[in-house]
C-alpha cells in the first residue's frame, strides 16, 4: 500500500485500475475508502496537467484469517514409545 500511496499516475482511471490490481492481490486484507487526490502539476506550462495519487486504507478479511486459523490450529503428537506409565500426561 505504501508503494502505491508513493506513485503518480497520469488520470483518475489509472489510479483506481492500481489500486484494483493490487486489491485482488492481498489474500487476507482488502482495500476500502479508496479515494483519489489532485496534485496540481508544479510546471508553470498550462498544459503539462495534473496528476493523481491514491488514498485508501487496509481492512483485515477477518471471515478468511478465522477460517485460516482453524484450518493451521491442529497438530498431531506421534510417538513409538507403546508403555503406558512411560508416558505420564503432565509431563
Amino acid at each position: 500500500m505504501r508503494e502505491l500511496s508513493r506513485q503518480s499516475f497520469g488520470c483518475i482511471a489509472d489510479a483506481l485500475k492500481a489500486a484494483n490490481k493490487l486489491s485482488k492481490k492481498l489474500k487476507y486484507h482488502q482495500l476500502v475508502a479508496i479515494d483519489t487526490q489532485e496534485i496540481p502539476s508544479k510546471s508553470a506550462r498550462k498544459n503539462s496537467g495534473a496528476s493523481y495519487k491514491i488514498t485508501a486504507c487496509l481492512e483485515l478479511k477477518s471471515d478468511i484469517v478465522e477460517a485460516e486459523r482453524r484450518q493451521a490450529g491442529r497438530f498431531i503428537l506421534a510417538t513409538n514409545v507403546l508403555d503406558v506409565n512411560q508416558l505420564v500426561p503432565s509431563r
